[in-house]
């Protein structure tokens, strides 16, 4: 498909010779560059995806889908190997971003949704890599509470 009629595909798709789908390739900015890969399984249903968010030609996020919904994407900004971010869904729908502590690997931070909207964040404040503070908000994104997680008994 070529969406700006510039001669150039901006969407291209590959298929098995059963028809089933095998990938699909997108310039989604038009720039005439691909930043979007989806791969699709032996049953044609979508199964990953990589995408170069920030269009500079590194591809650093990846999604993986269930059941032709995305189920987690990552994204590591700077290259390093560990993504700075974690998106979760349910279904389909977004559940909790996590950011991810570079050095240790673990969330410093998760945001949780409900409805599409930001419910509360837990958050490690001391740098100890245990999330120990949520963050409870309004509807209209105002903080209404700041508690301590209580730690777990053994």
């Amino acid at each position: 498909i070529d969406y700006n009629h510039d001669r150039v595909l901006d969407e291209r798709w590959s298929f098995a010779p059963s028809g089933q789908p095998l990938k699909v390739e997108m310039d989604r900015n038009l720039d005439r560059e691909i930043d979007y890969v989806a791969r699709y399984d032996k049953r044609g249903q979508i199964e990953s995806a990589t995408a170069d968010d920030d269009f500079d030609g590194v591809f650093e996020t990846r999604l993986r889908f269930r059941n032709g919904n995305v189920e987690m994407s990552e994204s590591d900004y700077d290259g390093n190997g560990v993504p700075e971010t974690r998106s979760n869904y349910e279904a389909g729908v977004l559940d909790n971003v996590e950011t991810i502590e570079a050095t240790r690997g673990t969330a410093s931070r998760v945001e949780h949704f409900k409805n599409g909207q930001r419910a509360h964040d837990d958050v490690d404040t001391d740098n100890d890599g245990r999330l120990d503070t949520r963050i409870t908000y309004t509807p209209r994104g105002d903080v209404a509470t700041k508690q301590a997680i209580p730690r777990e008994s053994k």
